[in-house]
């Protein structure tokens, strides 16, 4: 209530103005700084949207469920102590990089969490999990990862931002790392009007505007949206009944 309502009441007139440079968050709450950095220093409206997004995702399947990332991602790896097998980018409190070990218990080679310095001193205490400050918009420091994973970063950002994100990480890519991005990927094709889940992605597209001037994407715009950066789509494994995905890309001169 107190994070969305006023969000989603300026939301007209946002669109009304469309030279506004805020989004309907900001115009509502009268912040001149973006949904997380204002939640900082609002930590009543903080704990509730946590706890909301742990609760929502509590009884579903994950993207672990979908790739099997001993033997697809980062197998080779799984031996070698030194090599960087995992990096969790904007991955708020570590809780992937700890569902990663949990499933993974061999998994030797290095995790690193990136994030704010704020959110990561926050961040769980992982055994083994390595914390680096990081700014997605700028190059990635960590190079020749096996994976370089998104969960719910480019649902947050609009075209612009999301290719100045991809961009930076460009650079740090070998021949073998791979994008991973964990987010909805709708179909192409118009749901059925009684296919389960299709009024909350509607919605939850709708939110995304809302709160961040972003939206869902379909798959056709990911594939454009990547290609536009070098990267070409591998694969596309949707694993819950709301089109929640696992978009894996490489650059287009090793993903043959």
């Amino acid at each position: 209530h107190d994070n969305c309502l006023p969000a989603f009441a300026a939301l007209n007139t946002v669109l009304s103005s469309p030279s506004e440079k805020l989004n309907a968050f900001e115009v509502g709450q009268h912040s001149t700084v973006d949904f997380y950095t204002w939640l900082e220093t609002h930590p009543t409206q903080q704990g509730a949207f946590h706890r909301f997004m742990e609760a929502q995702f509590a009884t579903l399947p994950t993207w672990l469920d979908a790739v099997d990332f001993a033997s697809e991602l980062g197998g080779a790896d799984l031996g070698s102590a030194e090599h960087v097998v995992f990096v969790d980018v904007g991955g708020g409190n570590g809780q992937q990089i700890a569902a990663l070990k949990e499933k993974f218990p061999g998994l030797k080679g290095r995790a690193i969490l990136q994030d704010r310095p704020e959110v990561l001193e926050r961040a769980l205490k992982v055994d083994g999990m390595e914390k680096m400050s990081y700014d997605y918009l700028t190059e990635q420091p960590v190079k020749n990862a096996c994976v370089y994973y998104f969960r719910q970063i480019m649902h947050n950002n609009d075209d612009a931002t999301c290719i100045r994100i991809l961009q930076s990480q460009l650079p740090a890519m070998g021949p073998s790392s791979v994008i991973v991005i964990d987010d909805k990927c709708l179909s192409d094709d118009k749901p059925p009007q009684d296919a389960p889940g299709v009024e909350y992605t509607a919605a939850l597209s709708i939110a995304m505007k809302v709160m961040f001037n972003a939206q869902e994407r379909r798959e056709a715009h990911w594939r454009a949206l990547l290609s536009e950066v070098g990267l070409a789509i591998k694969d596309v494994r949707r694993f819950t009944k709301f089109e929640d995905s696992v978009i894996i890309a490489a650059k287009q001169c090793f993903s043959t």
